[in-house]
């Protein structure tokens, strides 16, 4: 009987750590997507970003990650334009992956433009119009700036007033 459980707890161990490695790869997996899409925003910063697990998966804790810089300054410490930029590149990258194929997408953005250059504005219009054109996805933006409007096609344009 003791030699049935310990063979039985066993078995629970190996499994979760199955699991545990099974998660370890599709997190790393859409962060090394997202890194990668924001290399076509901002080539230096994501060659400085590493994906990192900042500890062991603790199955009473979960999982703990980050996306941490060469300098070791983590992601929620950048500035609100980094962020905004990792963040865009993760919504293009799980667009993108087939962990989230056959699912409905809405993401709801208010004033990307905030924190941006002017180019980085044209290319995150450019990423959601691509993010768009998959099945399945939506992008609802708002702004107050015409000229970022004026790159999106008019059809989809929808202008609200009180």
């Amino acid at each position: 009987m003791q030699h049935a459980v310990k063979t039985a707890i066993e078995e629970q161990s190996e499994e979760l750590t199955r699991i545990a490695e099974e998660v370890q790869r599709k997190v790393s997996e859409v962060a090394s997507n997202t890194i990668e899409k924001l290399r076509e925003f901002d080539s230096d910063l994501a060659a400085m970003l590493t994906p990192t697990f900042k500890k062991a998966p603790m199955w009473e804790k979960a999982f703990s990650f980050s996306l941490t810089g060469d300098n070791a300054i983590p992601l929620n410490k950048r500035g609100s334009g980094i962020r905004r930029l990792v963040l865009f590149s993760f919504f293009r990258a799980t667009t993108e992956s087939s962990l989230f194929e056959q699912k409905n997408i809405i993401y709801a953005v208010e004033e990307p433009e905030t924190s941006q250059h002017p180019d980085a504005q044209k290319m995150i219009v450019n990423t959601f119009r691509e993010m768009t054109e998959k099945n399945g996805c939506q992008v609802i933006i708002t702004t107050h700036v015409p000229g970022l409007a004026g790159q999106l096609p008019l059809k989809s344009l929808r202008h609200i007033t009180k």
